[in-house]
């Protein structure tokens, strides 16, 4: 049986914008709402869509948010999905995890809220798993991906985390790790893909091949494996975006030549 999700996270609902109010009061006032926007057009999708779960990977709200008028719109919303069947899923970020909203917000039956220890949510008769793991408080200098249990063998495994990956200049670091670990903790196989990766090694000549689920992925991977061993990391200025995004987060010095 398919199992259909929406996923989303960083919604940060009711996010009070100082610094634009201070400068443009109209336009913040438009922002403002866009947040509530979004999670109505979410929530839209979900229901036009029939899909079976909403997953929401953290930072619903912020922290410092304590208005109970955004508590009320969350629940409501997510109460139209809990009326049609359809479940939710939700982690806590570093900006949800410590909120007043957090504590006293009261949820519809069908919301799952994953805690602080790593947990799971069975879908189809456990055929499709769902793992995740909340922040506990908003600073998190470790990863969390140790803490996830291994794979359920034989159904479809999702994992929900939130990280920083391996940070970005100007922004805080929280449960950092590099794309690698996680393609490598996702590591399952289907005899399918195994069959796929052993026909393509047999039609190349090659001792194995490895199948990704795309060359995005792939390219992220290749150059976390071998930035390890490298002082410095070398890109044509036309490679594709996710090559140059790939050698940024490696952590290495990155020089770019002409093409």
């Amino acid at each position: 049986m398919p199992f259909r999700f929406v996923h989303t996270a960083d919604l940060h609902l009711d996010s009070p914008l100082r610094s634009l109010a201070l400068r443009d009061a109209g336009l913040a006032a438009r922002i403002g709402s866009a947040t509530r926007e979004a999670l109505r057009a979410i929530v839209d999708l979900c229901l036009r869509e029939r899909v079976d779960a909403l997953l929401v990977a953290g930072d619903l709200y912020d922290g410092a948010q304590t208005s109970m008028k955004t508590a009320r719109f969350l629940a409501a919303e997510l109460g139209r999905l809990d009326g049609a069947g359809i479940a939710t899923c939700i982690i806590r970020g570093n900006h949800d995890a410590a909120s007043r909203i957090t504590r006293e917000m009261v949820l519809p039956p069908s919301v799952h809220v994953f805690g602080p220890e790593a947990g799971m949510r069975s879908f189809h008769d456990g055929a499709i798993v769902v793992h995740g793991i909340s922040f506990a408080d908003p600073v998190a200098p470790a990863s969390l991906l140790p803490r996830f249990g291994a794979p359920v063998p034989g159904a479809v495994n999702i994992g929900m985390m939130h990280t920083s990956l391996n940070g970005a200049a100007g922004h805080d670091v929280y449960a950092p790790c590099a794309l690698s670990d996680l393609m490598g903790a996702a590591a399952g196989n289907s005899p399918l893909v195994t069959e796929v990766e052993r026909r393509a090694a047999e039609f190349f000549g090659s001792e194995r091949a490895f199948y990704f689920s795309s060359g995005y992925a792939a390219n992220h991977i290749m150059v976390h494996r071998h930035a390890p061993q490298a002082d410095a990391i070398y890109v044509d200025e036309q490679a594709h975006y996710c090559v140059q995004e790939a050698a940024l987060l490696a952590g290495k010095p990155v020089h770019r030549f002409r093409h």
